[in-house]
């Protein structure tokens, strides 16, 4: 499932003088582990709280400090290639990841950890939960944060349970 492991000599850092290289934004790999469907009463409670699981693998051969943003993303969104609308045109955008607004976790080389977040929405939609999720990675190939890619496409439907 991955890549091979890729000598730092072999490494291109940058694709051109600004833009850091596809390998330096794949070292992190993200995975976001939710149920797919929740049925919940708005009518007796505005807020439905859902926890979430995110699947953090370091791919590369050296220590990682990755850095979870959920405050809401600074970047750039990522290309429409990435997060396709398959299940729903259009995606609810009123959600927010609950308890904290990002984390610092240091994963050793070729290993996983998996975090426990949760997420806070007070009406039923389709949620697109990628799209205030972002992951930072830093270690010795390259000193600076290189925001990672995230190629997950994760949906979460959230009906009213009365309806």
């Amino acid at each position: 499932l991955y890549d091979p492991v890729i000598n730092s000599s072999e490494l291109q850092l940058f694709d051109n003088e600004d833009e850091p290289s596809e390998e330096l934004k794949t070292q992190v790999s993200m995975c976001i582990i939710n149920t797919a469907h929740v049925f919940h009463n708005f009518d007796s409670n505005k807020l439905c709280i859902i926890p979430v699981k995110i699947s953090l693998h370091n791919d590369s051969h050296v220590s990682s400090l990755v850095t979870i943003n959920t405050s809401g993303t600074n970047s750039v969104s990522p290309p429409s290639s990435y997060r396709p609308n398959l299940f729903y045109p259009y995606p609810s955008k009123d959600f927010r990841w609950v308890g904290f607004s990002g984390t610092v976790k240091t994963l050793p080389p070729r290993s996983s950890d998996i975090m426990l977040l949760y997420v806070a929405v007070s009406s039923p939609g389709v949620y697109d939960l990628g799209r205030r999720l972002e992951h930072w990675c830093q270690n010795d190939l390259y000193r600076e944060p290189v925001l990672q890619i995230l190629k997950a496409v994760c949906f979460l439907t959230v009906s009213n349970a009365n309806d």
